[in-house]
């Protein structure tokens, strides 16, 4: 097994160090640039082009010119710049769309995804829309479609021909619809009912697994009951405007409950006494344990599972990326409810993790979807909007 991470990773963390996202949310501003979501895919694929000796590996074992890897498995955010790598290597790919409501890549691999049904991951819409907000969807998703035309004919082709030779094809789309089987991040219990051929697998929660045992230190804290705050891995919590730092505060230290909060900056002064904070959380641990009342989440999707995994109460501040279509998702299956960070307030904060965590149930999944059923007289929101 081989990961790509030397010049790459450091290109990663370089290009997003600066980023305000969560202030950006906070002021109604635009997170990430279009310009910036291009850029990174050439960006990314040279910083890692110019490692010669991770090229080599990454083409065959070790470097061993008469080794071959078994099989490769690409992720399916721009997979081009590596099929481009392993192009000629005869090594058999399989895609890991870990974005679940993005259809690019397997549309060109054949997959039905009619833009009247398939909502744009970017915006706070699920199937469920009306006539003039398809119009706005199949307008932003053809918007999306020139953007990586663009991105693959103008900057990403003439990028990896510089570096590999020209046996790169002449159309970069080419190589996608060639790979035989997508993993898709999704499923029916937490994603809209969509039409799969057989080369989609949906395998979400790869990573769930049950709660384990947490130190006695920690469960002593989380015995009065418990709200859990992270915005995931890719959301610096440090870099929120002091105002939005404030209003959590003054949440904070007025709930029933103690928190338990994702923070990776330093020591905060005048935290609230009933607030714990640390760079890192044993997450499933704490989306598994009875005590839990509120996970409050930026709604990066893996976190979403975990949540819907658990039975966790869960209430989501959207920040950039799939996040709102995300959210959206998980608002419409009644798993989360979503709270807008550009119109957040201290009041409005307070009551929705309070009224999240009225609604506290830790049974176990199956019995959670047949009472599901039965209180929603049939479930019409479960059905495909494409039946």
């Amino acid at each position: 097994m081989f990961t790509a991470r030397v010049s790459r990773q450091a290109y990663v963390e370089n290009f997003t160090a600066e980023w305000d996202l969560v202030g950006a949310r906070f002021r109604n501003e635009l997170p990430v640039s279009p310009w910036d979501a291009m850029r990174y895919a050439w960006e990314s694929c040279e910083a890692l082009l110019q490692d010669a000796s991770s090229i080599a590996s990454m083409r065959k074992p070790n470097g061993d010119p008469h080794a071959r890897w078994d099989v490769a498995v690409l992720d399916g955010a721009y997979p081009e710049c590596m099929l481009g790598i392993l192009h000629g290597e005869n090594v058999p790919t399989i895609m890991l769309n870990t974005v679940a409501l993005y259809s690019g890549s397997i549309m060109r691999q054949g997959n039905p995804s009619p833009w009247s049904v398939t909502p744009y991951f970017g915006k706070a819409i699920t199937q469920d829309m009306t006539f003039f907000q398809r119009i706005l969807n199949a307008a932003a998703l053809l918007t999306l479609k020139i953007m990586h035309w663009f991105t693959l004919s103008i900057y990403l082709q003439p990028t990896l021909q510089r570096y590999l030779g020209n046996h790169i094809p002449n159309d970069l789309h080419s190589l996608t619809a060639e790979v035989p089987l997508t993993l898709q991040n999704s499923h029916y219990s937490v994603g809209d009912s969509v039409p799969y051929l057989s080369n989609v697998v949906n395998v979400a929660c790869l990573h769930c697994r049950p709660a384990m045992q947490l130190s006695s230190d920690l469960e002593s804290f989380l015995r009065r009951g418990f709200v859990f705050v992270s915005m995931g891995s890719s959301v610096r919590a440090s870099g929120m405007p002091e105002a939005l730092r404030q209003i959590f505060f003054a949440v904070f230290s007025t709930l029933p409950y103690n928190v338990v909060w994702k923070w990776d900056g330093g020591k905060i002064k005048d935290l609230p006494a009933n607030v714990r904070t640390a760079a890192w959380w044993p997450q499933q641990e704490l989306l598994g344990h009875p005590k839990l009342r509120a996970f409050v989440s930026h709604g990066g999707l893996l976190s979403l599972h975990e949540a819907a995994y658990h039975g966790a109460p869960t209430l989501v501040l959207p920040v950039f990326c799939d996040h709102d279509g995300n959210a959206a998702q998980a608002e419409k299956l009644g798993y989360a409810l979503v709270m807008d960070l550009a119109g957040i307030s201290i009041s409005a904060l307070r009551e929705d993790i309070i009224k999240v965590a009225a609604l506290h149930n830790n049974s176990e999944l199956a019995t959670w979807w047949v009472e599901h059923i039965a209180k929603y007289d049939g479930a019409d929101h479960l059905k495909s909007s494409i039946r």
